[in-house]
């Protein structure tokens, strides 16, 4: 490196250090790379079972069974009104989320 092209205390800094940077080649695209691969798919999943699961436990939490079939379970006495209805409307949401990703899956069931 000459000297002055870079400021002093960088160039001190890289003094005695040998540097290499790898290009990795090009590589050609063939159809297959358009296929999700199994990782991708398990993510899908995990996001979608982990939005189930998450309305599972709110209603668990709330005295229900924690079915996502039964009706949402009424507020427990001890529980101010605005955190039931927060819970509530985080519930429903995470549902209608596990319903909208589930799409696919219970379109070959109808």
């Amino acid at each position: 490196m000459a000297a002055g092209v870079l400021g002093s205390s960088v160039q001190n800094a890289l003094e005695g250090w040998r540097y290499c940077i790898w290009v990795e080649p090009a590589r050609s695209r063939s159809p297959a790379d358009n296929v999700p691969d199994s990782s991708t798919i398990a993510s899908a999943n995990g996001t979608r079972l982990r939005l189930m699961r998450k309305a599972q436990k709110i209603r668990r939490q709330l005295g229900g069974s924690g079915s996502l079939q039964e009706s949402f379970p009424d507020r427990p006495r001890a529980m101010h009104e605005k955190r039931y209805q927060r819970m509530k409307q985080l519930a429903l949401t995470a549902e209608e989320e596990w319903r909208r990703r589930s799409e696919y899956l219970l379109a070959g069931l109808i």
